[in-house]
């Protein structure tokens, strides 16, 4: 924090209870004592969210907690909030806190009229829980009943969804809930998606795809396609994947705009933007950039609210992943705490034009990866963040983008017989109706990023894509990511003794640090720029499950 009493001290200082990791001379803020939650995969700090809806002024006190609710069975990150006043501010608050925290800290918000205080007058944490539990149950009591005004001039079926949007959505006042409200907006998550779903196949006998709640967010829109699957009819207001992703790419294709004449001719010292840093590729190719000839200043860009949160993240997954820190590395290298998934990278805008005027090339590696859901969750972190990075390297002057892709951008070719080998300059768009509309969400988003690169490298944007097979562990200590999809599935398997059989089933496996290397090697060279880089085994080569397994 801040002097208290003088501002014009520039030194920090820290209070009773801080958490503090010492990195040589750094002095890196780890939290608060006792006060971090895990939710969703996500360590949240919960003085940052009472702290920053504090600097809303729009509270008189705020408490916030992980609650594990009885009415939707689910763990929420919840915030108790006395409103400054009397006066309620749940729209403003809300949109207050979605601008100043990143979205897996967004909390959903309670109001109360006072909150307990202990015997020295601070507010007492001890027994929320079970206060806020009470709050609940008597506000989805009334919801249950439907005795409240903002239920008089609704249909029966936007009576019964009303009553499911709040018995799924427990923070939400129910007048908050009109005809245009916004499921995602009002705090809708994947598993609320999934909790939704199933109501309304129990309640109205009517079996909703994923992305029928995804593409009509909206109330109206809800009720609308649940009356129509009710009479039978086909939903007028879901549109076919394929047609979404191609409406994708051109929406954010077309807003790009760059002169080729804006790129300078690159000699001497370059720096770097990197993203994907806390990853499991990008630490291996932050090694290999570290060892390049002609790389400069490393700045790797870090989700986290301080810099002192972004270096720690950044510090410790180097290490995790078995690569030294020494002094020559931390001189190298700088993390940025930021959100690619904001408009400037969610930095202020002084910050964001330094940022620009410094960097020389950009390497865009941060993916989300989740094999349930649809094409439509995976936009804003894999299109929608791609797209403010692409914008940021047209930004100032023009910078050579290397855009680390997937194979999945093409799903499964070998679906279409007449394919033997698929170039790697060759445009993806022809796989898209017979091949991509069965792929998963994610591959359906890879396609996306992917095809809006290669639209802006035909115009002559100085872009390269690497399209990457199945990335596992090193070759030279073994050390692999223990969460991803192949990580998780063989140390359950290990655990519970039976492997899956599966038939025909065969990846493109390549270790991390060839990976690596490979980028390295194709990517320091502007001549490669222009082209796309299957990054595989060579043909033929590729393992099948069964033997990976064995």
């Amino acid at each position: 924090m801040a002097h208290p009493h003088n501002p014009n001290i520039r030194t920090r200082l820290y209070r009773t209870g801080d958490k503090i990791d010492m990195y040589d001379e750094y002095m890196c803020w780890a939290g608060r004592k006792n006060r971090e939650v895990k939710l969703n995969g996500h360590r949240i700090q919960l003085e940052v969210v009472e702290m920053e809806l504090m600097r809303a002024k729009l509270v008189q006190n705020v408490v916030a907690l992980k609650h594990t609710s009885s009415i939707s069975n689910g763990n929420h990150l919840v915030a108790c909030v006395v409103y400054e006043n009397g006066q309620r501010h749940f729209d403003t608050l809300l949109a207050e806190a979605r601008r100043r925290l990143p979205k897996y800290m967004v909390p959903e918000l309670i109001e109360f009229e006072q909150l307990p205080l202990n015997s020295s007058g601070k507010i007492a944490h001890r027994g929320m829980s079970e206060l806020l539990e009470q709050r609940l149950q008597r506000r989805h009591a009334c919801v249950l009943a439907a005795n409240t005004p903002d239920f008089k001039w609704l249909s029966m079926t936007e009576r019964q969804l009303k009553q499911l949007w709040a018995q799924i959505l427990i923070a939400v006042p129910t007048e908050a809930i009109d005809r245009e409200s916004n499921f995602f907006l009002l705090g809708g998550t994947s598993l609320a998606v999934t909790a939704l779903l199933g109501h309304i196949h129990k309640i109205f006998n009517v079996a909703l795809q994923t992305d029928q709640v995804y593409q009509n967010p909206l109330f109206n829109d809800q009720a609308l396609v649940i009356e129509q699957g009710q009479n039978g009819q086909k939903c007028s207001h879901v549109k076919s994947v394929t047609d979404v992703m191609q409406e994708d790419v051109k929406l954010f294709s077309d807003r790009i705009e760059f002169l080729s004449s804006k790129a300078p001719q690159r000699k001497g010292i370059r720096n770097v933007l990197l993203t994907g840093a806390t990853g499991f590729i990008g630490p291996f190719l932050l090694q290999e950039l570290l060892k390049a000839p002609g790389i400069g200043k490393i700045r790797c860009l870090v989700r986290a609210i301080t810099g002192d949160q972004a270096l720690k993240r950044l510090l410790d997954n180097l290490k995790r992943y078995g690569h030294s820190v020494t002094e020559s590395v931390k001189s190298q290298i700088e993390a940025v705490a930021g959100d690619f998934s904001q408009p400037m990278l969610g930095l202020e805008t002084n910050a964001y034009s330094r940022l620009v005027d410094q960097t020389d090339v950009v390497y865009h590696l941060g993916v989300h990866v989740d094999y349930t859901q649809p094409n439509s969750s995976h936009v804003e972190a894999n299109v929608r963040r791609t797209y403010h990075l692409l914008k940021f390297a047209c930004d100032g002057h023009l910078k050579p983008f290397h855009y680390i892709s997937s194979i999945s951008a093409f799903g499964e070719t070998g679906l279409m017989k007449e394919d033997g080998l698929l170039e790697e300059d060759q445009s993806l768009e022809r796989y898209l109706e017979p091949v991509l509309q069965y792929e998963n969400g994610y591959g359906q988003s890879q396609w996306v990023a992917d095809e809006m690169v290669s639209r802006l490298m035909r115009r002559g944007f100085p872009a390269a894509i690497y399209r990457l097979g199945l990335v596992l562990c090193s070759s030279s200590n073994g050390v692999g990511n223990p969460d991803d999809f192949m990580g998780r599935l063989f140390s359950d398997c290990a655990r519970l003794g039976p492997y899956p059989l599966l038939l025909n089933q065969r990846k493109e496996v390549m270790a991390v640090d060839h990976v690596a290397t490979i980028l390295k090697v194709i990517s320091t060279s502007d001549q490669n720029l222009g082209h796309a880089y299957h990054i595989t085994p060579d043909v033929g080569k590729s393992i099948d499950m069964n033997e990976l397994s064995n």
